[in-house]
């Protein structure tokens, strides 16, 4: 008994030291051997900069936190950091191995502290030999502040993480993707606020999200401040961090009193005045300052009264021909300049576009009648038929124009992007604005298809044919191939886009939207290629042309193209608002219209040319195939995710489609209240 004992009382003392035997202390991770130096922080690098290159010879070290890193593709080279007392960007030897949340030590020895482009950073970085990470995961929160305060002091947000709200993307901005992934090439948008201050947003073409598309409402977005030269640029981390779903900022309640602009005209009497307080203008602008025979400073917009009005903008403008605009005119001048009535000295930022408006139709008017009754049609729209061009090319001053009644004057700017271009000869039609240079009467043509030859020389006298509607044309199918009767025409504008490649070069879809009873569309197929862009206004020539299906879709086939009249700017159709099930269910009408899906999502391949051009758009109970082209300029752009916004022309292969014109008929669809 005595041995048992003995023995059971042993063994578990060597079992103690054998296992003690075996446990070791925990390793440490290994201590940097960077030497420390002087600490500086962020604001005293800044106070050091004196303009002049500084290489640090010493060790010294700045501790910071990453706000910003390079791993979206977004920032090439660049780390954003801070601390306490400011923040400065570092640019790396090469990409990768930093993350914002990282907490480092910045060995400053062989660093070089610098300007790129007027921001200040820390140059030559090497993430290995001068990074020491203390901790990960160590998220910093933005600056919350306004965009006058980061205009009005960018040195104290430069490379800051900050983040603004109420602000948005330009109307022409929103809804377009980030940046040119295809071609990797690096994409500008800018960002507004409600009260019209602007900055801009900077992606590059090799981020990650670079195809993602600008979000349309209003609302908050968190970016680093960058500057480049003086410009302030602003760099998103990823777009989770730009949430704006909410109304836009034309759309909420401004608070000014709507004034007509025959209001406003009837408040000048003879000398300049100040208009009132808290007022508003809302129109359409009929100038095209894309084709420069306009400063770019001035405009003309028309509004529902009829009438029209020029603008001058402090700056430089690039509102487009067709946008509808509201325009804060609080206390501006209105006055005259060589005796045409104008808002004078707009703040740019005082102009919203709210989106795509309605042209007017032209008055048609003699020079007789424009000669003696310029104040009635200053600043509007007009067409001037039997008119003769003294001129041969568009050259630069003044062309004296003619039209068997009276005189005036067609002004070319040297800017215009027409200039010394030929001018038809013959009898023209010229669409343009009615404007005035001291006593001279002026006519101003936006770009060449507002002239138009309409003879002699041969072709259809269009004034003999009987107009028949789209809808009439449409009626006369009733299930097998017919020919139009002689002597008939359809006028029209094309609402199909051949620029952007979506619809063949021998196609058009045509709505005729001066029919306000039964406004319809139709396909019309050329006998050869043509080139009239989306919004030209056509007469159509269609005595005897064939009228049949194809593949299911209704078309006037192989119509010459000789006979075309184009008429200039028309009036493009409004999309109709339609569910899915709405429109696979009533075809017929449909067919060859404009209408929008709202709400919906599109998939069935990664980019827009699909499986044989064809992805599926659903609304979660029934779907729709959309159609690209092989010729489509988007077919290679990645398809958008989650809910969109898409309009298209309604159109048949067999079964019904829809077919976009351009990426821009394609917006996010905000998120249901």
């Amino acid at each position: 008994m005595k041995s048992f004992f003995k023995t059971v009382f042993i063994l578990p003392v060597l079992v103690a030291v054998v296992l003690s035997s075996c446990i070791k202390d925990p390793e440490e991770p290994p201590v940097s051997q960077i030497p420390l130096g002087d600490v500086l922080t962020i604001d005293s690098l800044r106070k050091m900069y004196q303009g002049e290159a500084i290489k640090f010879t010493e060790y010294k070290s700045v501790y910071a936190v990453v706000t910003a890193d390079d791993n979206s593709g977004n920032l090439y080279k660049n780390i954003y950091i801070k601390d306490n007392t400011g923040a400065i960007c570092l640019h790396t030897m090469s990409s990768g191995g930093l993350y914002a949340g990282d907490s480092i030590r910045i060995n400053l020895k062989n660093l070089v502290l610098t300007e790129y482009r007027g921001l200040l950073q820390l140059d030559s970085v090497h993430v290995d030999s001068n990074i020491v990470k203390q901790a990960t995961l160590r998220p910093v929160e933005p600056i919350l502040t306004t965009l006058p305060e980061v205009i009005a002091n960018p040195e104290a947000y430069e490379s800051q993480l900050i983040k603004l709200e109420n602000v948005q993307f330009l109307f022409q901005d929103a809804g377009q993707v980030w940046a040119d992934k295809p071609n990797q090439v690096t994409l500008e948008r800018t960002l507004e606020d409600c009260s019209g201050n602007t900055t801009i947003v900077r992606t590059s073409g090799y981020a990650d999200f670079a195809n993602q598309l600008t979000p349309t409402g209003s609302g908050s977005i968190i970016a680093v401040m960058g500057i480049y030269n003086t410009t302030i640029q602003l760099y998103i981390r990823k777009p989770a961090e730009v949430v704006m779903n909410n109304e836009r900022c034309e759309d909420q309640d401004d608070g000014l009193e709507l004034l007509t602009i025959a209001q406003v005209r009837d408040l000048y009497q003879g000398s300049a005045t100040n208009l009132p307080a808290n007022t508003k203008i809302i129109g359409t602008f009929i100038s095209d300052v894309t084709n420069g025979n306009l400063t770019n400073k001035n405009a003309y917009i028309m509004d529902e009264s009829g009438e029209g009005i020029a603008l001058r903008f402090l700056s430089a403008h690039n509102f487009t021909l067709g946008q509808k605009v509201k325009i804060n005119i609080s206390t501006i001048e209105l006055s005259e300049f060589n005796n045409l009535l104008q808002i004078n000295n707009i703040p740019n930022g005082n102009a919203r576009v709210l989106g795509n408006g309605t042209l007017p139709e032209p008055a048609v008017v003699t020079l007789a009648e424009l000669n003696a009754n310029l104040d009635n049609f200053e600043s509007r729209l007009i067409k001037i038929n039997n008119a003769s061009i003294s001129s041969t090319a568009y050259t630069s001053g003044s062309i004296s124009i003619s039209d068997g009644t009276g005189n005036a004057v067609m002004y070319i700017s040297n800017y215009a992007t027409f200039l010394n271009a030929p001018i038809p000869q013959g009898t023209v039609s010229i669409t343009g604005i009615a404007s005035c240079y001291g006593t001279t009467t002026q006519v101003l043509i936006r770009n060449t298809s507002d002239v138009v030859e309409t003879g002699p020389g041969g072709g259809t006298n269009h004034d003999e044919l009987t107009l028949m509607s789209v809808q009439q044309v449409r009626n006369l199918h009733t299930g097998s191939t017919v020919n139009i009767p002689a002597s008939r025409k359809i006028v029209g504008t094309v609402f199909s886009d051949v620029a952007n490649g979506n619809t063949l070069n021998k196609n058009i879809f045509i709505y005729d939207t001066d029919n306000t009873t039964d406004g319809a569309g139709i396909v019309v197929r050329f006998v050869g290629s043509h080139s009239y862009p989306i919004g030209t206004k056509l007469s159509i020539d269609i005595s005897n042309c064939e009228l049949s299906r194809f593949n299911g879709l209704l078309q006037l086939n192989n119509v010459p193209n000789g006979n075309v009249l184009a008429l200039g700017t028309g009036t493009l159709p409004q999309p109709i608002n339609a569910t899915i099930d709405e429109v696979t269910a009533n075809i017929n009408y449909f067919e060859a219209r404009l209408v929008t899906f709202n709400n919906v999502t599109i998939s069935g391949a990664e980019t827009w040319n699909g499986v044989s051009g064809n992805t599926t758009i659903t609304d979660g109970q029934n779907t729709i195939t959309h159609y690209t082209t092989s010729y489509a300029t988007f077919k290679d752009e990645a398809l958008p995710t989650g809910n969109i916004n898409i309009t298209g022309i309604v159109s048949i292969f067999n079964t019904p489609q829809l077919n976009i014109r351009s990426l821009n008929d394609v917006t996010t669809a905000k998120n249901r209240k």
